[in-house]
């Protein structure tokens, strides 16, 4: 049943992604969104490194600015606008792009169909959460030595707000160029799921392969960063929005910011540090059972938590649009059939 299923999804015309084709979705368009959308991309992170020198240059900044995933340092104040200047490539190039060359409004970056569902946003959000904050506390009982609570000032409070924006401009911007633009308008043109979602995570996981989790624990970075983002994509087409994705993505940052677990994790705005004894000692993750095991159980609660009705945090399957309706389907001068 399983591998019935995956065929379908990999060799039949998907009802999710054929929603995309409206306006101008057809390759030439397809094509030259991609080129206007790295184009923009190219020229906003531009103006970002020149504003960066800039800083620099005035002294604004002393010894430059963080590179980290994770960027803002309260000992220096311009990171937080350096790190949402650096995140706004992501969002504002793909946004335009869908105006400027599809024909289609910003808002199809965030929903195949309607508005960006905030609800489902807080859900996923706060069942991420809840796990993450068990993860925590079984870890501090089994470690306690392993785990340091640095002391914060009062103005710590501020910070901490302005990492929670912060932190969602950055999130959501990787989200809406990847799961919102380049989904919708390569699944437009081939409206193939499987091939279409393994290219876009493919490109996605490439891009934080210089991260410096990966350069100390490849293989178990690469299995668990490629299977969130195989649950983020199934939750994606469940909903047909993007917030589920969206409110996950933005949880996992904000607990690296503020619980970092793993090495190479910036520590400026954390309440809590674990240091990995086997990371610390030079070794890997890659053979060890318990750390599989509770990768395992996390991804299956999280499951239960989204998909199990009862839950408070359930997140309803979005209806399909049926068969000759026009939401899935296209006129011959290749516009949709509906607005």
């Amino acid at each position: 049943m399983a591998r019935a299923r995956l065929r379908s999804l990999a060799r039949e015309p998907d009802p999710v992604l054929l929603m995309g084709r409206e306006r101008r979705w057809r390759w030439p368009w397809a094509v030259l969104g991609l080129a206007v959308t790295a184009l923009v991309f190219l020229l906003l992170s531009l103006a970002a490194i020149s504003l960066e020198d800039l800083a620099v240059r005035l002294g604004w900044v002393s010894g430059g600015l963080p590179r980290d995933a994770f960027p803002l340092d309260p000992a220096r104040p311009l990171s937080a606008l350096d790190s949402v200047l650096v995140s706004l490539p992501f969002l504002l190039a793909p946004l335009f792009a869908l105006w400027a060359v599809h024909g289609v409004s910003w808002r199809r970056a965030f929903a195949w169909s309607g508005s960006f569902d905030w609800r489902q946003f807080w859900r996923a959000a706060l069942a991420y959460l809840l796990l993450g904050s068990l993860g925590v506390v079984l870890g501090y009982l089994l470690e306690p030595h392993q785990h340091q609570f640095p002391a914060r000032s009062p103005g710590f409070l501020l910070w901490a707000a302005l990492a929670l924006g912060v932190v969602f401009v950055q999130t959501l911007g990787e989200d809406v160029l990847f799961k919102g633009y380049l989904v919708r308008v390569c699944g437009a043109v081939l409206p193939l799921r499987v091939p279409v979602v393994a290219a876009v995570i493919f490109v996605f996981v490439a891009g934080h392969l210089w991260n410096d989790d990966f350069g100390r624990d490849f293989a178990v970075n690469l299995i668990y960063f490629t299977v969130a983002e195989l649950l983020a994509f199934a939750l994606l087409f469940r909903t047909q929005n993007l917030a589920a994705c969206a409110g996950l993505h933005w949880m996992n940052n904000v607990l690296a910011t503020f619980a970092p677990t793993l090495p190479g994790q910036p520590v400026f705005l954390a309440l809590l540090i674990y240091t990995d004894p086997v990371y610390a000692a030079g070794g890997g993750r890659l053979l060890d059972p318990l750390t599989h095991a509770v990768g395992i159980a996390g991804f299956g609660l999280l499951l239960v938590l989204l998909l199990w009705r009862r839950s408070p945090f359930y997140l309803p399957k979005a209806p399909l649009p049926e068969p000759g309706s026009g939401m899935a389907g296209t006129s011959r001068t290749g516009a949709t059939l509906h607005s």
